[in-house]
């Protein structure tokens, strides 16, 4: 019988906004499992995915790691839990990962320079 466990991951943006083509991907990691490695894309919003995966007899075997590969610029990153021990009484573990992005620096108004104009023609 195949024992299949599911990772839920939640992507969460804070601080600044995400650079608008920011592409952050999450990499779950587990021994003892027919995928091995499997890979969640988010854009610029974050959002919430999951992944599959079965693991190769004992369940309770299996061990698991969480990376973000891809951070776009993110100046923390923070993954709670970074490790997951599977054992045969849960299928479902779930995985928060923040980013933290610099705040964006507001613009100061600049005050336009008084134009002068001489007359081009006086006759």
């Amino acid at each position: 019988m195949n024992f299949l466990f599911q990772v839920v991951i939640t992507l969460l943006i804070s601080g600044g906004a995400a650079p608008p083509d920011a592409q952050l991907v999450v990499e779950v990691t587990c021994t003892n499992t027919q995928e091995g490695a499997q890979s969640v894309e988010f854009g610029p919003e974050g959002g919430t995915d999951q992944v599959t995966f079965t693991a190769i007899g004992d369940p309770n075997n299996v061990e698991c790691t969480i990376e973000q590969t891809e951070t776009a610029g993110a100046v923390s990153v923070e993954i709670d839990p970074d490790s997951i021990s599977v054992d045969s009484e849960s299928s479902l573990y779930e995985v928060i990962v923040r980013n933290t992005f610099p705040e964006a620096t507001p613009l100061t108004p600049v005050e336009p320079a008084p134009v002068v104009a001489e007359p081009a023609f006086t006759g």
